[in-house]
């Protein structure tokens, strides 16, 4: 029964099988000042202070060059003094900085992009490999912290994880998967189910059935330790139909992930490019007894400035009558970016932060016509950023001014861990590095 399972090997692999189009957004990439700055400052001389989450901590010293005149150096293990060799640069190519740890035997790469950099601390993908196989992704997140003789950069080694304290676990993940829950199932262009669960396979798994009008499919609802996310399969016994949750697609009672396709199982699963939910609509809660608090809906949110514009959040943008729900699926050109639904309209979104202008910027762009939306710190109240906007009925035009404010608020947060961040590093980088 297991072979329904293999769309969940080529998810957790992230294989070069999955592809989606590469639309250039208009809108440029933001600079990063501080510390730091994009790109990155890396250089002989620096320390930096490194984090795997559960892999480890090291000291980084970079005292030279390699043959191409990157910085390599040594990291020293923070807990028991082993000492790595590390190669540390920045790919102008493709806009990543590449952090390379390595004891001859296992390498870890930290990977990082302007849009996981602070003032002094970058955080970013992880991946890892031995000496025989290619790079995979890792579900701990990895962050660099540059020594500025603060002492604020060196990690609390008595904590468990010490990465960016604002990647914190959620205690509401993973998601209450039980034998009696019904859901509503939806996949855009695909269709709307009820699933009720009725029964476990033989590795606990619940299952059940997926009804709609013209179809009733296979079901296999799962969480995944590896990566963090909850799968959801759908299948005749030929095609599967997939939805995959990561942990800032929790909303109440409602998961909202990435749909995912595979024709048969001698093709390759591919992205559908759409969101799909799953609502919970009757049995045990979403939400395991233990928790014991609900999960944060978007008044218990509070922005700060700058804002974290960041893969995996859920945003409502209102533009006068107008409302458009926005989520934020993939990186291009290194901009968060995805789609805003209103209805049956569906439109691209860019959305970032700009430090040199000091505001974050959302664009909504049509096949022909654009909306920009200017969100300045006096525009920022508790979830909502609310700021001017100005549109073109067609791209060769020059912008006019919006009578309406326009008003974006942050319904759900990040993942700690985006399937679909991990997917595009992968997209960018590939999976056999060569260094």
């Amino acid at each position: 029964m297991k072979l329904i399972k293999l769309i969940l090997l080529l998810i957790c692999l992230f294989g070069t099988g999955f592809s989606f189009a590469q639309t250039q957004p208009t809108a440029p990439a933001p600079t990063v000042t501080g510390a730091i700055g994009w790109p990155p400052k890396i250089a002989v001389g620096q320390t930096w202070y490194v984090s795997i989450e559960k892999l480890g901590d090291w000291m980084v010293t970079l005292d030279g060059k390699d043959n191409d005149g990157d910085p390599i150096g040594k990291a020293k293990n923070l807990r028991n003094s082993s000492i790595e060799n590390v190669f540390f640069y920045y790919d102008k190519q493709k806009e990543f900085a590449n952090l390379l740890l390595t004891d001859g035997k296992i390498l870890q790469l930290c990977q990082f992009g302007f849009y996981g950099v602070t003032e002094y601390i970058m955080t970013g993908a992880t991946f890892v490999k031995d000496l025989t196989s290619g790079f995979k992704p890792y579900s701990g997140f990895c962050t660099a912290a540059l020594d500025d003789g603060t002492g604020r950069a060196k990690p609390d080694l008595n904590t468990t994880s010490s990465t960016d304290p604002t990647l914190k676990a959620n205690a509401l993940w993973p998601p209450n998967l039980e034998v009696g829950q019904t859901w509503q199932v939806s996949i855009p262009t695909v269709g709307d189910w009820a699933l009720k669960l009725s029964g476990k396979d033989k590795d606990g798994d619940p299952f059940g059935k997926a009804s709609s009008a013209n179809s009733s499919l296979d079901a296999y609802f799962y969480w995944v330790s590896d990566t963090r996310n909850a799968v959801l399969q759908l299948t005749d016994g030929v095609s599967i139909w997939g939805c995959v949750f990561p942990e800032g697609g929790l909303n109440g009672q409602t998961l909202t992930g990435e749909a995912v396709y595979q024709k048969d199982k001698n093709t390759q699963t591919v992205l559908l490019g759409q969101t799909c939910t799953a609502e919970l609509s009757g049995g045990p809660s979403i939400i395991k007894a233990s928790t014991g608090t609900p999960p944060p809906t978007s008044s218990d949110i509070k922005l700060s400035w700058p804002p974290s514009i960041e893969l995996g959040q859920v945003w409502k943008v209102q533009i006068g009558a107008q409302i458009y729900d926005v989520n934020l699926t993939k990186l291009l050109a290194n901009v968060p970016s995805g789609t805003a639904k209103n209805g049956k309209t569906t439109l691209d979104v860019f959305f970032f932060y700009s430090s040199k202008e000091n505001r974050a910027i959302l664009e909504l762009s049509g096949a022909y016509s654009q909306i920009v939306c200017n969100f300045e710190i006096k525009g920022i109240a508790g979830a909502s950023l609310t700021g001017a906007g100005s549109f073109r009925v067609d791209k060769t035009k020059a912008y006019a001014p919006l009578k309406d404010k326009c008003v974006a608020t942050l319904i759900s947060a990040k993942a700690a861990n985006s399937s679909v961040e991990l997917q595009t590093m992968l997209e960018n980088y590939g999976l056999n590095l060569n260094f």
